[in-house]
């Protein structure tokens, strides 16, 4: 069995990139992080006192755990573009004869090698990345201190956090063999349509969009500008679900209803709608970080140690959030193979088909560059007028969102430059 389930990982490697890179992200950021909480040149111990003050440190930590969630949200999005391309090699050991035990065993044993190789280029890389890390919280805190500093607790709780991650996969692995059967294994599964509205309680569309504006309303109507202002404003990060969700796409399906579109238009807003229900997770954890990372960043100037560790964690946030967007786009490509195949036996060329799925993309990041957009030029807007911040600090931060997401978005295009709908291609 190991032997066996070895040489197809070996055979299938090139599957397994995008699972490794998420891994190897999300290790490499904790093990970063876990400094704040185990250096002792860097913290000291919470107490009770800490965490009703909300201190530095505690900020710190609390910090660290919406990383460690968005980090996890990466490899999930990971594990199930992983799980898509690997389903017709599970559907295959299936049919082989294999038991429900045999096969969890044979994943188990993939997902621990995938693991250690994770794990191995993780120590690799922190040997570079610790001291450029230290170095610059070091200098800017005036700390004088050896950059190279490593202890078996911090691997410790590297360790612990990867038999977690291995949890979850597998958790992820054996939900997915349960809920599709051996015909859809072996049979690419496509997904074009949204899901049904089953609610029992409706909530009118119009509500999410009173939510995001009175997120921006208790910006500009509060007299402090502490986190009790970015907890008021997530009202609009949270509302930022529904509007994904239930707003734009039931707007968009009334626009392909109401309006006469032309049959491109209509497949693109048909596209885009299903693509926004999908990504509402990760549109809540972006509109978080837009929200949370600039306030508290505003407001930290006084505290060193936390205003650098943002700093920092808005660049390694934002750029995982975009590993995140990138995956979920290449999610979708797989689930529309056959759809966009199906639009060149229809008679468009494959030029066409990749406008459509061009619009797709642009209309997604216009939407998000829109609604993230409002909320970070109105923080920074407010922090502007009432607390006098520094302007060329306003600059930085626009710059640690704008920069990792246009990437992103530059990324996206590439890839679906590279796709072939071509009908030769089947």
């Amino acid at each position: 069995m190991i032997k066996f389930s070895l040489e197809m990982l070996w055979s299938e490697r090139r599957k397994v990139y995008g699972l490794c890179t998420s891994m190897v992200m999300t290790l490499s950021i904790c093990l970063l992080f876990l400094q704040f909480l185990m250096n002792p040149n860097l913290t000291q111990k919470i107490t009770s006192i800490d965490i009703f003050q909300f201190s530095e440190t505690f900020c710190i930590s609390l910090f660290g755990l919406f990383i460690l969630a968005v980090c996890v949200s990466l490899i999930c999005y990971s594990c199930n573009y992983y799980m898509k391309l690997h389903a017709r090699e599970i559907g295959m050991v299936k049919m082989a004869g294999f038991s429900q035990g045999k096969i969890v065993l044979y994943q188990l044993i993939q997902m621990i090698t995938i693991m250690v190789v994770s794990v191995i280029i993780t120590f690799c890389l922190s040997l570079v990345t610790t001291p450029i890390f230290l170095t610059i919280v070091y200098r800017y805190c005036h700390i004088h201190q050896n950059v190279f500093y490593f202890n078996t607790r911090l691997f410790s709780m590297i360790g612990i956090l990867v038999v977690c991650i291995l949890i979850i996969l597998i958790g992820m692995q054996i939900n997915y063999i349960n809920n599709n059967s051996l015909s859809s294994l072996i049979k690419d599964k496509y997904i074009t349509t949204q899901k049904e509205d089953h609610r029992v309680f409706i909530i009118p569309d119009y509500i999410y969009i009173l939510g995001y504006f009175l997120g921006l309303y208790a910006m500009y109507v509060g007299e402090e500008l502490d986190a009790g202002f970015a907890i008021a404003s997530c009202i609009g990060a949270i509302s930022a679900y529904g509007l994904f969700y239930y707003f734009i796409p039931h707007t968009l399906n009334e626009m392909v209803d109401s309006l006469n579109l032309k049959g491109e238009d209509t497949i693109v807003l048909g596209d885009l709608a299903l693509f926004m229900q999908q990504s509402k997770l990760l549109i809540v954890f972006i509109m978080l970080a837009v929200i949370l990372i600039p306030t508290f960043i505003f407001s930290s100037l006084h505290m060193k140690m936390l205003h650098i560790a943002l700093h920092i964690g808005a660049v390694l946030i934002n750029f995982v959030l975009c590993l995140s967007v990138v995956s979920r786009f290449d999610i979708d490509a797989l689930e529309k193979k056959e759809h966009f195949k199906n639009l060149c036996k229809m008679g468009l060329t494959n030029k066409e088909v990749k406008k459509i799925s061009y619009k797709e993309g642009n209309g997604f990041y216009i939407v998000l560059w829109i609604f993230a957009g409002i909320y970070i030029l109105s923080i920074a807007c407010t922090f502007l007028i009432r607390a006098s911040i520094d302007l060329g600090l306003v600059g930085i931060v626009l710059l640690e969102f704008i920069v990792p997401y246009g990437m992103a978005e530059f990324i996206v295009y590439l890839k679906k430059r590279g796709q072939n709908y071509e009908l030769h291609g089947n």
